[in-house]
């Protein structure tokens, strides 16, 4: 059985190894840490921060967001699953495993995925441009609204 801190260390590892394309860009990680049943890692640079996440029973997604000045601070601001962006990009649809459980191997083969989608569709992004928000931002609101409404739906039923 894994412990919580076992999970922490062992995600942040692979999340290092699946994202050192990232490092190699100047990114470094900022911040691992566990609110059961999620997992995150983040690695940011001067313009832009890629967090990835993991949650049992669900699986593995990585965010991309504008790093935003407050109070003297820099924090992530406006941010997108990567699936948007590669929808954007390229029309296609990420496909990806829900983890009933905690495998280092099905977690390893996720995070080079996510890793690999992130740099081949966030490019721009990475590096500062977030010209493509503006497309992402109506898909996001409509399938934000979309959930509530199933969601709601099964609620009244």
């Amino acid at each position: 059985m894994t412990t919580v801190t076992e999970a922490l260390e062992t995600f942040s590892k692979l999340a290092e190894e699946a994202f050192a394309g990232l490092i190699a860009k100047g990114f470094r990680r900022i911040e691992q840490d566990i609110a059961l049943p999620e997992i995150w890692c983040g690695f940011r640079n001067s313009t832009t921060q890629v967090t990835t996440h993991f949650e049992l029973g669900s699986g593995v997604w990585t965010t991309v967001s504008r790093l935003i000045e407050t109070g003297g601070l820099h924090i992530a601001g406006e941010g997108y699953d990567i699936a948007y962006l590669c929808y954007v990009r390229s029309g296609d649809r990420m496909v990806r495993a829900s983890h009933p459980s905690f495998n280092e191997e099905a977690l390893r083969v996720a995070l080079e995925l996510e890793a690999k989608a992130t740099l081949s569709c966030a490019g721009d992004c990475l590096a500062g441009d977030f010209a493509l928000f503006a497309q992402i931002a109506p898909l996001a609101s409509q399938n934000y609204i979309r959930r509530e409404e199933e969601m709601f739906a099964r609620r009244k039923q």
